[in-house]
This record gives C-alpha cells, sequence and structure tokens, in this order.
C-alpha cells in the first residue's frame, strides 16, 4: 500500500486539472485549486484516510479592474495527517 500511495503522489498532474493565471512580469502561473487537492487526497487516501492543518495564509495580491472586480490570489501552506483508516 505505501508503494501505491508514493507512486500516486509522485505521478504528473493531468492537464485538465491544472489550472492558470496571468502573474507578474506578464509571465503564466499554472496550479491547481483547492478542491482538486482535496479530491486528489480523497482519491489517494480515501474520503476518511485524512485530515489537514492550515499552517501558514498570505495573500500575494489582491486589485481591482477596469470593471471594479475583485482579483485576490491567497497561498497557503497545508500540513496532510494520514489517519489510521486510511
Amino acid at each position: 500500500r505505501e508503494d501505491e500511495i508514493r507512486d500516486k503522489l509522485n505521478a504528473p498532474i493531468p492537464a485538465e486539472k491544472l489550472d492558470q493565471r496571468k502573474g507578474p512580469g506578464g509571465r503564466t502561473l499554472v496550479y491547481i485549486t483547492g478542491g482538486t487537492a482535496i479530491d486528489t487526497a480523497n482519491a489517494i487516501f480515501g474520503y476518511k484516510g485524512w485530515s489537514s492543518r492550515l499552517l501558514s495564509l498570505e495573500v500575494d495580491f489582491f486589485e481591482t479592474d477596469k470593471d471594479g472586480v475583485w482579483h485576490i490570489s491567497v497561498s497557503c501552506k497545508v500540513r496532510v495527517i494520514l489517519t489510521e483508516s486510511g
């Protein structure tokens, strides 16, 4: 089971699960959403096989565009805790 979990964690994230946004200097930043991270953890560890703890949270930027729409980016560091039932 341990080898199977390691293989799943090391597998590339499918392209259809990646999102993109413009970053500083016009660069394109690639990321996964929180929902994708949770779905992936559930698929690997099982629905009740893990929990998490927020370690840090940082607002990267927030701004409004010319139409008054807010754009906000937040980064966080999360610890994943595996349970015995997982």
